[in-house]
């Protein structure tokens, strides 16, 4: 995990100056997920984009649902909501999610990659409102196991964010030097500012990155 925090300092870069990175070329033809995330309530709330090896099925009202925060809050994870198909309620707080191809789901998405890790060659964030708060949070990393908490990542989202750029719907991170898969083993998530809408696109390699 200390080379994501070198990632994090050093080689991450945001694409939006326009030149051809290779991440674009490789965009064109790879495989893609993204979804859209809503959080209806007035607070910030901490949501799992990813929620590494923890079960997150639960029956609720005599059918399987797959938002469950039980086993992550148990282990002391900081997270509201898992990303899950619909709208999942927790209080007086709610979030709405919904994957951007509307004949795919996020649970056989989540379901897929835990026995097919995908590699990471871009992450973008989008605001369709242009909120640049969604920008101004962080991604947190974190490679999980039943047996011990380790280190957790955080990504400052901001730093990839420039005033500079053409428009400000939008933020691609090049993950390509980073070796990251989507995996059972990692833990991703991101906090949404009150009344935010946020998109979240992954657009991943041909295969994944080898493991040390």
């Amino acid at each position: 995990m200390a080379d994501y925090v070198d990632l994090a300092n050093r080689n991450l870069t945001n694409n939006f100056t326009g030149g051809k990175s290779m991440t674009n070329v490789i965009s064109a033809t790879a495989d893609k997920f993204g979804m859209n995330i809503v959080n209806n309530g007035a607070t910030p709330v901490n949501v799992a984009i990813i929620p590494g090896h923890y079960p997150i099925a639960a029956v609720l009202f005599n059918r399987v649902v797959f938002n469950s925060v039980y086993e992550l809050r148990k282990d002391g994870i900081p997270v509201e909501f898992v990303a899950a198909d619909g709208t999942t309620t927790s209080g007086e707080q709610s979030i709405t999610c919904m994957p951007t191809r509307p004949e795919k789901t996020i649970a056989a998405f989540l379901n897929y990659i835990k026995t097919n890790p995908k590699g990471v060659a871009q992450i973008s964030l989008r605001s369709p409102s242009g909120n640049v708060s969604v920008y101004q949070n962080t991604i947190q990393l974190q490679k999980t196991n039943p047996f011990n908490q380790p280190e957790r990542i955080p990504i400052s989202t901001d730093m990839f964010f420039s005033p500079m750029q053409y428009q400000d719907t939008r933020v691609d991170i090049d993950m390509l030097s980073a070796g990251l898969n989507l995996d059972d083993t990692l833990l991703m998530f991101i906090t949404l500012p009150a009344n935010a809408t946020l998109g979240i696109d992954f657009v991943f390699t041909s295969q994944p990155f080898p493991y040390m």
